[in-house]
Protein backbone atom coordinates (compact mmCIF):
# COMPACT_ATOMS: atom_id res chain seq x y z
CA UNK A 1 0.00 0.00 0.00
CA UNK A 2 0.66 3.19 0.09
CA UNK A 3 3.09 2.98 3.65
CA UNK A 4 5.20 0.73 1.96
CA UNK A 5 5.61 3.04 -0.89
CA UNK A 6 6.42 5.65 1.11
CA UNK A 7 8.90 3.76 3.37
CA UNK A 8 10.84 2.92 0.07
CA UNK A 9 10.74 6.02 -1.13
CA UNK A 10 12.16 7.25 2.06
CA UNK A 11 15.08 4.64 1.91
CA UNK A 12 15.59 5.41 -1.93
CA UNK A 13 16.08 8.96 -0.38
CA UNK A 14 18.73 8.71 2.37
CA UNK A 15 21.15 8.12 -0.73
CA UNK A 16 20.85 11.58 -2.25
CA UNK A 17 21.28 13.14 1.43
CA UNK A 18 24.32 11.11 2.02
CA UNK A 19 26.01 12.15 -1.52
CA UNK A 20 25.08 15.84 -0.51
CA UNK A 21 26.49 15.79 2.24
CA UNK A 22 30.34 14.98 1.02
CA UNK A 23 29.71 17.36 -2.43
CA UNK A 24 31.46 20.48 -2.43
CA UNK A 25 28.70 23.17 -2.53
CA UNK A 26 31.13 25.20 -4.83
CA UNK A 27 31.16 22.21 -7.44
CA UNK A 28 27.50 21.89 -7.28
CA UNK A 29 27.11 25.74 -7.75
CA UNK A 30 29.25 25.46 -10.86
CA UNK A 31 27.65 23.47 -12.14
CA UNK A 32 24.24 25.71 -11.88
CA UNK A 33 23.05 22.77 -9.55
CA UNK A 34 23.09 24.10 -6.17
CA UNK A 35 19.51 25.21 -5.80
CA UNK A 36 18.28 21.60 -6.98
CA UNK A 37 20.12 19.95 -5.09
CA UNK A 38 18.97 21.75 -2.17
CA UNK A 39 15.49 21.43 -3.29
CA UNK A 40 16.33 17.48 -3.75
CA UNK A 41 17.76 17.92 0.07
CA UNK A 42 14.60 19.47 1.57
CA UNK A 43 11.84 17.21 -0.55
CA UNK A 44 14.00 14.09 0.51
CA UNK A 45 13.84 14.78 4.12
CA UNK A 46 10.45 15.58 3.94
CA UNK A 47 9.54 11.81 2.53
CA UNK A 48 11.89 10.41 5.45
CA UNK A 49 9.93 12.35 7.73
CA UNK A 50 6.58 11.77 6.39
CA UNK A 51 7.53 8.03 6.41
CA UNK A 52 8.04 7.81 10.06
CA UNK A 53 5.22 9.65 11.22
CA UNK A 54 3.24 6.93 9.65
CA UNK A 55 5.37 4.00 9.91
CA UNK A 56 3.51 1.80 13.18
CA UNK A 57 7.42 -0.01 12.97
CA UNK A 58 8.90 0.92 15.78
CA UNK A 59 12.19 0.73 14.32
CA UNK A 60 11.78 3.98 12.29
CA UNK A 61 10.65 5.42 15.49
CA UNK A 62 13.07 3.62 17.55
CA UNK A 63 15.63 6.12 15.84
CA UNK A 64 14.60 9.00 16.75
CA UNK A 65 14.67 7.95 20.34
CA UNK A 66 18.60 7.42 19.82
CA UNK A 67 19.99 9.07 22.77
CA UNK A 68 22.33 11.43 20.14
CA UNK A 69 18.94 12.32 18.34
CA UNK A 70 17.72 13.35 21.29
CA UNK A 71 20.33 14.98 22.27
CA UNK A 72 20.68 17.01 18.54
CA UNK A 73 17.56 18.38 19.10
CA UNK A 74 18.09 19.68 22.84
CA UNK A 75 20.96 21.64 21.75
CA UNK A 76 19.22 22.41 17.71
CA UNK A 77 19.02 26.22 18.64
CA UNK A 78 22.55 26.64 19.47
CA UNK A 79 23.59 24.33 16.72
CA UNK A 80 21.70 26.55 14.10
CA UNK A 81 23.38 29.58 15.93
CA UNK A 82 27.13 28.23 15.53
CA UNK A 83 26.95 26.49 12.61
CA UNK A 84 27.35 28.99 10.00
CA UNK A 85 30.23 31.45 12.05
CA UNK A 86 31.88 27.99 12.15
CA UNK A 87 31.62 27.08 8.35
CA UNK A 88 32.23 30.62 7.51
CA UNK A 89 35.42 30.97 9.42
CA UNK A 90 36.59 27.57 7.94
CA UNK A 91 36.07 28.43 4.59
CA UNK A 92 38.79 31.45 4.62
CA UNK A 93 41.47 29.07 5.32
CA UNK A 94 41.54 27.68 1.82
CA UNK A 95 41.48 23.65 3.02
CA UNK A 96 40.17 21.05 0.70
CA UNK A 97 36.49 20.78 1.08
CA UNK A 98 36.59 17.25 3.35
CA UNK A 99 39.62 18.39 5.86
CA UNK A 100 36.52 21.64 6.25
CA UNK A 101 34.39 18.78 6.67
CA UNK A 102 36.48 16.92 9.35
CA UNK A 103 37.18 19.63 11.31
CA UNK A 104 34.11 21.14 11.02
CA UNK A 105 31.88 18.66 12.87
CA UNK A 106 33.85 18.02 15.62
CA UNK A 107 34.33 21.80 16.08
CA UNK A 108 30.47 22.51 15.97
CA UNK A 109 29.68 20.15 18.49
CA UNK A 110 32.50 21.28 21.05
CA UNK A 111 31.45 24.90 20.13
CA UNK A 112 27.39 24.37 20.50
CA UNK A 113 28.03 21.38 23.98
CA UNK A 114 29.71 24.11 25.46
CA UNK A 115 27.57 27.10 24.69
CA UNK A 116 24.43 24.72 25.70
CA UNK A 117 25.81 23.91 29.10
CA UNK A 118 27.57 26.90 30.11
CA UNK A 119 25.61 29.56 28.66
CA UNK A 120 22.04 28.44 27.34
CA UNK A 121 21.20 26.00 30.32
CA UNK A 122 21.72 27.86 33.28
CA UNK A 123 19.65 31.15 31.71
CA UNK A 124 17.23 28.75 31.37
CA UNK A 125 17.72 27.95 34.67
CA UNK A 126 17.59 31.11 36.09
CA UNK A 127 14.33 32.03 34.10
CA UNK A 128 12.46 28.93 36.05
CA UNK A 129 13.73 30.36 38.83
CA UNK A 130 12.23 34.06 38.25
CA UNK A 131 9.08 32.95 36.55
Amino acid sequence: GGVRLLRGLALICIVPLAVKAFVNPAILASCGLLYASLLIQALAVGVIIAAVLVSSHTKAVWVFKLPALVWVGRVSYGLYLWHYPIISVLKTLSLPYVVVLLIYFPVTVMVTASSFYLLESPCLKLKERFA
